[in-house]
């Protein structure tokens, strides 16, 4: 058995409550965030430990908003005003198999059975060029709601990813 593991799954500006829909606890396995978001209501993830940067924020409120689909916000229940953007990476990337070792899995209380999805976070720059994180993953096991960020060690994935093509027209999955 291989001690490692291939898993399948910025700050913006506040959505308003109008435009939100929560998302809540589950059972079910989703095959991609989208489908584990459509089926929940009021889901909050919690972190087995603060994200880098983000101390204390451990609660997360998961947040969809039909006009800003396929990205989703993530807002820290200890401080509203924080809230982040995230997307699934495959839509983006769909190659995107980070490996992650099963002990960094365990070593957070996650069930290397579980089924798990990813999320990267999104950055969008003062020149309005967006990119996301692929080097920090966000793990999430939809089962249990907790979630972990995980620093890659293996792999060539960059930490500002372009999430569209560039003036060239060049596709940045090539």
């Amino acid at each position: 058995m291989s001690d490692s593991m291939e898993t399948s799954a910025g700050a913006a500006t506040k959505p308003t409550p109008e435009s939100v829909e929560g998302v809540g606890s589950t059972t079910a396995r989703a095959s991609s965030v989208s489908e584990w978001v459509d089926s929940e209501k009021n889901t909050v993830l919690r972190f087995t430990r603060s994200m880098p940067g983000l101390d204390g924020h451990t609660a997360w409120q998961v947040l969809a908003a039909e006009d800003a689909r396929p990205f989703l916000f993530l807002q820290s229940q200890s401080q509203s005003s924080l809230t982040l953007l995230v997307i699934e990476p495959r839509l983006v990337v769909e190659n995107y198999s980070p490996v992650i070792a099963r002990e960094v899995l365990s070593e957070f209380g996650f069930d290397d059975a579980a089924h798990h999805l990813l999320l990267s976070i999104v950055t969008v720059g003062s020149n309005g060029r967006s990119t996301m994180n692929l080097k920090a993953p966000i793990v999430v096991c939809p089962s249990s709601m907790k979630a972990v960020q995980v620093i890659l060690e293996s792999g060539d994935w960059p930490i500002h990813y372009p999430l569209y093509p560039d003036d060239t027209g060049e596709d940045p999955n090539e």
